[in-house]
């Protein structure tokens, strides 16, 4: 059957629990990801993540972690303009093209929630596990189900390093990514 399950604003990724009784939701408006139970259809938690576009989610179950990726991160980019039902600004502007412009993104790429074996809907964010530095558009994250790793690819925004014909830097605005992020090693991902 078809339900309803009340999260956050603007859901935009959704990964499961191994064991399929719970699902987390990645939330772009409200920056977080809500723990929903799959039997009773509700949502039993959320976590805060301090991350400016949640998007893309995975689980990694070597380690029981939940990684999600921003659509949008800051290397010394700032937010301008919107996405339909979103109140706060989303567009990238990298903040050495105007000295004036404020608000910088925060560069926290992937976010790491640790989940509580044995206990799904218990979820807690990982500061020590954050990606940062990655990329400033994320369009997709997967979790590679046999190692702890995860692959994002996305975009980064090259306008800070402008030669030649302004905003161009070998006649591309950006540079395509697939990063690898190994988080076998227990803290930050290499």
């Amino acid at each position: 059957p078809v339900r309803a399950i009340a999260v956050g604003r603007n859901p935009s990724g959704i990964a499961f629990h191994p064991s399929g009784s719970h699902a987390y939701v990645s939330c772009r408006g409200s920056r977080d990801v809500h723990v929903v139970d799959c039997d009773s259809g509700l949502s039993v938690a959320s976590v805060d993540l301090d991350q400016y576009t949640p998007h893309a989610i995975d689980y990694l179950p070597a380690t029981d972690t939940v990684v999600v990726a921003a659509l949008l991160s800051g290397n010394r980019t700032v937010a301008r303009g919107t996405f339909p039902g979103d109140a706060i600004p989303d567009v990238v502007v990298d903040t050495a093209t105007d000295p004036n412009l404020t608000g910088v993104l925060p560069d926290r790429d992937v976010v790491a929630l640790a989940v509580t074996p044995g206990n799904p809907a218990s979820v807690v964010r990982d500061d020590s596990r954050l990606a940062q530095g990655v990329m400033t558009i994320q369009y997709a994250l997967v979790a590679d189900p046999n190692f702890d790793r995860a692959v994002v690819v996305g975009t980064e925004a090259l306008n800070a390093q402008v030669t030649g014909e302004k905003n161009f830097v070998g006649g591309q605005v950006v540079e395509n990514r697939l990063v690898v992020l190994d988080y076998s090693g227990g803290g930050a991902p290499s």
